[in-house]
């Protein structure tokens, strides 16, 4: 072989050596890969046999009657009462309130630290 500049090319002849470490890692990984092919065809076409909407008759549950529940101690307690409309009206106070009013800001605090 000739290079197109008048150089020629050079190629050793030797052959490509397998040892027994190589034969034994190939023959693994494709035996992997023909497993893994195997499982990802199963898989695909198991697939395609089944409804895409399940019947409604396979799901069928029996249905829990609510239990009634009895009224607390305290629901009926005017004090509880005054106590709950309390909370809602000062929950209301809070989420109206505006965070950057002056009045509610933090002090100052200047402790004068001098380190020497």
């Amino acid at each position: 072989m000739e290079i197109a500049d008048g150089g020629e090319i050079i190629r050793p002849d030797r052959k490509v050596e397998l040892n027994a470490s190589l034969v034994l890692i190939l023959i693994i990984t494709s035996v992997f890969v023909f497993a893994l092919g195997i499982g990802m065809a199963f898989l695909i076409f198991s697939h395609q046999n089944q409804p895409a909407i399940p019947s409604p008759a396979a799901n069928i549950s029996p249905t829990l009657t609510p239990v009634a529940r009895k009224p607390g101690i305290l629901s009926g307690d005017a004090g509880a009462l005054k106590l709950q409309g309390d909370l809602k009206t000062w929950l209301g106070e809070v989420d109206n309130l505006d965070l950057l009013e002056p009045q509610i800001a933090p002090p100052a605090i200047d402790l004068k630290i001098n380190i020497q």
